[in-house]
């Protein structure tokens, strides 16, 4: 399944604000979810996992709030340079 940052995010090593940062994910960016239970940070805000592929051909795999993914590109993306 494909899915649309909504905003500019960081992919963590687990959920969420207290887990390291992996990788900057591009607002606009498509990303795909990746198979994985379900998880819950302290605020019981739901993260998924999800695969971000980089432009040089690399990828960034880690955990963000299902708050900030989307089916479509949001209204707004980040341009890219």
């Amino acid at each position: 399944i494909v899915a649309y940052a909504q905003r500019d995010v960081y992919a963590r090593n687990g959920c969420y604000e207290k887990f390291t940062a992996i990788g900057k994910i591009p607002s606009g960016a498509s990303i795909r979810f990746l198979p994985a239970e379900r998880r819950f940070d302290e605020f019981n805000r739901e993260c998924v996992l999800v695969e971000y592929l980089t432009d040089n051909g690399g990828a960034i795999t880690g955990w963000v709030l299902t708050l900030d993914v989307g089916v479509e590109p949001p209204p707004t993306a980040t341009s890219v340079p």
